[in-house]
């Protein structure tokens, strides 16, 4: 079973034999979501009017590698990556397996989140690993993580 997915596809899924991708999370599975509300400022008074806050968003951060063979695999993962990481697609289910960042084996957690940008080592030479940084963004009402 694999340790992470996106839209059902697996994003740690490498052989030394076939290649694949290797990714973790490195952002946004611990901690609080983002929220949103401000503070009212009313003019002549000291301070601020305290409001109520509510959870807006959570930035999810996937750090990894595409791992190739040679140079034809190396292209079809490329392919396969632009296609789950596609940012104009609708919002997909990412689960995280256990074990994994402490989860127990035989469970996962998993949020609604839409991917928004991915970050392609520059530095990268022919037939090595590509590190590549995805970002996503759960808006889900709450932004949180569900344990199954």
């Amino acid at each position: 079973m694999s340790v992470i997915t996106y839209n059902s596809v697996e994003l740690r899924d490498y052989t030394a034999a076939s290649g694949g991708l290797w990714f973790h999370v490195i952002a946004g599975f611990d901690g609080a979501a983002e929220v949103r509300g401000e503070d009212v400022t009313i003019p002549g008074k000291a301070g601020r009017l305290a409001t109520n806050r509510v959870a807006d968003k959570r930035t999810i951060v996937l750090e990894g590698w595409v791992i190739p063979v040679n140079e034809a695999n190396y292209l079809a993962l490329v392919q396969t990556t632009l296609a789950v990481f596609d940012p104009s697609a609708a919002a997909a289910e990412l689960r995280l397996y256990g074990p994994y960042l402490g989860i127990a084996s035989g469970h996962y957690y998993k949020i609604s989140a839409r991917f928004l940008n991915a970050l392609w080592d520059p530095s990268w030479e022919a037939g090595l690993p590509r590190k590549v940084t995805a970002t996503f963004e759960s808006v889900s009402s709450p932004p949180t993580w569900t344990y199954t």
